[in-house]
Parts: C-alpha cells; sequence; structure tokens
C-alpha cells in the first residue's frame, strides 16, 4: 500500500529532487554519488541511503552514467511510477469517500430540519 497524506507527498517529493539531480548530473556529464545527490537535493545522505526507492533511484542513475538506461532500469521506473500512481488513486479514493460521508451528514441534516420545521409550524 502506498503512503498516505503528507508522508506520502514528502517521500514523492524526495522521489522527484532525486530524480531532478540525477538527470542534471547526468546531462553534465559528472558522476552521480550520494553526497552531490544530497547537496543538490536537499535530502541528508543517510536518508538517501536509508530510503530503498531513493537510493535504487541513485543507483539507476550511476548505471546510466556507464551505460545508459537498462531494462532492470527501466523496469524500476515503472514500478515507481506505478506507486506513484497507486498513492495518487488512493488519495482520490479517500477524497471521494470523505464528499459521500458529507453528502450523507448533509442529506440528514437537512431532512431533520425540515422535519423540525414542519412540527414548529404545525403548532
Amino acid at each position: 500500500m502506498a503512503p498516505h497524506g503528507a508522508a506520502g507527498d514528502l517521500a514523492h517529493q524526495s522521489g522527484m529532487d532525486v530524480a531532478e539531480s540525477g538527470k542534471g548530473f547526468f546531462a553534465d556529464g559528472q558522476p552521480v554519488t550520494f553526497t552531490a545527490t544530497a547537496a543538490a537535493s536537499g535530502i541528508s545522505r543517510a536518508t538517501l541511503y536509508r530510503n530503498p526507492e531513493l537510493r535504487a533511484l541513485i543507483q539507476e542513475y550511476r548505471l546510466r552514467g556507464v551505460q545508459g538506461p537498462t531494462l532492470s532500469g527501466l523496469s524500476t521506473e515503472i514500478a515507481q511510477l506505478r506507486a506513484s500512481l497507486d498513492a495518487v488513486a488512493d488519495r482520490a479514493r479517500q477524497h471521494e469517500e470523505r464528499l459521500r460521508r458529507l453528502e450523507r451528514v448533509n442529506t440528514t441534516t437537512k431532512t431533520k430540519t425540515k422535519t423540525t420545521t414542519k412540527t414548529k409550524t404545525e403548532r
């Protein structure tokens, strides 16, 4: 299951920051290192090493610098895109559920208000 809420947004943003750094190094012909990526993305080296997705992303950019895009790299990228899409879909489902609950509460409140108003006018 994908991360939800602020944690999911932060993980997604971190991945985007690392990807942008990797692309920049790759385009400039510079080696992709954890130290350079940490400095460029503003994410600590410890976090880059500990987070398996970020670590895999850095390692993929290292491989691209040597070999160009690989099949395993493309598979990793597809998996990351699927995880991001799952997170967005989960978030959309949560919002839809919340809207349904609010609509039910709103309908119930309107019905109670109408019943109370009719009772008062009948008196």
